[in-house]
């Protein structure tokens, strides 16, 4: 945890703004007491990551996003090869062509903070 700085009192705060205004900030971060709200990690799950172009063309990504200091859990969903699979913004895989896609799930929060699962398309 880090503590920041907060001036001694009766100091003349009044003759600079920014003074006060970083004052009032830093008072406020010692207040969360380390519960900055970030993503710490996007786990992602399916109950099977092999598809068929024919007989079962679709599976749910299931997510699990970790948070703390109540960030965000939305998430970006992509396909690294759309042409094999596609992924809608609900997780929901859809088999295009024979083929392997990683489907990756992105923190809208925090971009750096994402999971992937492998899929493989067959005939």
């Amino acid at each position: 945890m880090i503590r920041h700085q907060v001036p001694n009192p009766g100091t003349d705060l009044a003759s600079n703004p920014m003074e006060t205004f970083l004052a009032a900030l830093a008072e406020k971060v010692n207040q969360l007491d380390g519960e900055v709200p970030r993503v710490l990690s996007v786990t992602l799950s399916a109950a099977d990551t092999s598809l068929h172009t024919t007989t079962d063309p679709t599976e749910t990504v299931n997510a699990t996003v970790v948070t703390q200091g109540g960030a965000s859990t939305a998430l970006t969903w992509t396909s690294s090869a759309p042409a094999v699979a596609t992924v809608s913004s609900a997780g929901l895989v859809t088999a295009v062509a024979v083929g392997t896609a990683v489907i990756r799930a992105t923190s809208v929060f925090s971009p750096t903070v994402f999971g992937e699962i492998t899929f493989t398309v067959t005939a």
